[in-house]
């Protein structure tokens, strides 16, 4: 997947405007993930479109992400070759 400018807009106005290199639906289908250049992660509301969190858990630009199937983890790898697991409710880093 190429590089967004733009991810979401919120009643015509832009909510981040950043290089996205990755994006992933969380399990239940109501938040996605996505990973940027700006080395943050953030999460969604997929109804609204409203940004939830925005989440500094790497180092680097996050290259990958990706939810565990049954949703408690969010896995992130990052540009200088780290990889972090991230619990969904309590979005702290569970190891890097």
């Amino acid at each position: 997947m190429g590089s967004l400018d733009r991810i979401m807009k919120s009643q015509n106005q832009m909510v981040i405007q950043v290089a996205v290199l990755s994006i992933c639906y969380s399990p239940n289908g109501n938040t996605f993930a996505s990973g940027s250049h700006d080395k943050s992660i953030c999460l969604w509301d997929v109804k609204p479109g409203k940004l939830k969190a925005k989440l500094d858990c790497q180092t680097n630009a996050v290259t990958s992400i990706c939810y565990s199937p049954n949703g408690n983890t969010l896995v992130s790898g990052s540009k200088d070759k780290s990889i972090s697991f991230m619990g969904c409710q309590d979005r702290k880093i569970k190891s890097q």
